[in-house]
């Protein structure tokens, strides 16, 4: 009984460590915007990071000014004239695009193949908006069944390869028999969109292709307006179909493109679908920034503490504790170029292997050496016994 209790209480201890390990304080730093540190210098006396700031979104921010930041040293504020910023470009990201494409036969067979057009035309244009890092892109097609994934799954973690949706879209689409789950694709397809943006710090957009009618699914237009702009994901709608003008379709439309500053087209072509598309898709510059400081501590060969604070959007957002010690002349350790860094991956494993064949020589001529030993005292003992053999017959 004593052995149990003495099990659970290190099980609660345990339990508790864990909930420590996960406090609010803890989830909440996940939250808001945020500071990420690429590299830092301990130098005495003038520390420097290099810096990312980040919004609410994981998109990085740029534009920032000398006075939105904050260098606070063992707690206390740096002067402003003691510190250097200048931020530094460091490339651009495409954006990451997400194409629901409704092929229901109540469009009809001519409008489905007009947004089938029109859809490879926004695909061949956003090649060219950052021809060195073209927009990651996946494919949603609405289905007329609640529980399927309208996702296709050979995209469903995106593709930088435009060229292999197209084909998708030239040799596999087909129409649906039924009614579509529109606004519930459209949903999986927000989420979907927003997740990546945020794995790659960049912008997402969303292209829905449809008439905009919808009377099977769970998400009302609503809900997925209300999704999108807190997940600030743009949404451009291109209208097919024969929906009139005022009706409930083209009116849903208009507003969850207009409330997510997104465009709206009606049967357009592949050079307008081309086109517009090309001038309302920015994309984001990733920027980063160059922070510097004089301390004015002495040389107490101590260890000190700093952090940059940055405010966005009228909120604070930190970054983690650095440290630097008060040490003149101290080495400063910095990171591995590339080239170094494989030079001492290949030369570690050209030694280990020169390790492990000096080794495997040594003991195949130890071995060689004991067998040429053993066979030295076998003729020695066989001579003798020979001699002795022929001293007794004498």
């Amino acid at each position: 009984m004593i052995r149990s209790f003495g099990h659970i209480s290190r099980i609660i201890r345990l339990v508790l460590l864990l909930g420590l390990l996960t406090t609010p304080a803890t989830l909440l730093a996940r939250d808001g915007p945020r500071i990420e540190v690429i590299e830092s210098s301990n130098a005495f006396s003038s520390p420097s990071a290099l810096i990312e700031v980040l919004n609410e979104q994981g998109q990085p921010v740029s534009d920032l000014r000398p006075e939105h930041f904050t260098i606070l040293q063992n707690g206390q504020p740096v002067a402003p004239d003691r510190v250097v910023i200048a931020e530094e470009q460091t490339g651009s990201r495409g954006p990451v695009l997400g194409i629901v494409l409704d092929a229901s036969q109540l469009l009809g067979a001519a409008e489905v193949e007009a947004a089938r057009q029109a859809a490879i035309g926004l695909l061949e244009s956003g090649t060219g908006i950052n021809p060195d890092d073209p927009q990651l892109v996946s494919l949603f097609l609405p289905t007329g069944d609640g529980t399927q994934v309208s996702q296709i799954t050979e995209f469903a973690d995106f593709t930088h390869d435009h060229n292999a949706v197209i084909n998708y879209l030239n040799t596999q689409l087909t129409l649906q028999p039924r009614a579509t789950r529109l606004y519930a694709a459209v949903s999986e397809a927000v989420d979907a969109v927003a997740e990546q943006a945020n794995e790659q710090g960049t912008t997402g957009s969303l292209v829905v292709l449809s008439d905009g009618r919808d009377d099977l699914s769970r998400e009302s237009y609503e809900s997925v307006l209300s999704l999108a702009r807190d997940q600030s994901i743009t949404i451009h709608t291109y209208r097919f179909g024969f929906d009139p003008e005022d009706g409930d379709g083209a009116a849903r439309l208009i507003e969850l493109s207009q409330a997510t500053d997104g465009m709206t087209l009606v049967r357009p072509t592949v050079d307008e679908a081309s086109a517009s598309y090309r001038e309302n898709v920015q994309v984001p510059s990733s920027s980063a920034y160059r922070v510097q400081f004089a301390s004015d501590v002495p040389a107490d060969e101590q260890t000190h503490r700093w952090q940059i604070l940055a405010v966005v959007d009228g909120v604070e957002a930190s970054s983690q504790q650095l440290l630097f010690q008060a040490i003149v002349n101290a080495m400063t350790l910095r990171p591995l170029g590339e080239v170094l860094q494989d030079y001492f991956l290949r030369a570690g494993l050209a030694a280990l292997v020169v390790s492990g064949l000096i080794t495997l020589g040594l003991a195949l001529w130890q071995r060689r050496g004991r067998e040429d030993s053993r066979r030295l005292r076998s003729g020695s003992l066989s001579h003798a016994a020979t001699v002795k053999r022929g001293g007794q017959r004498s």
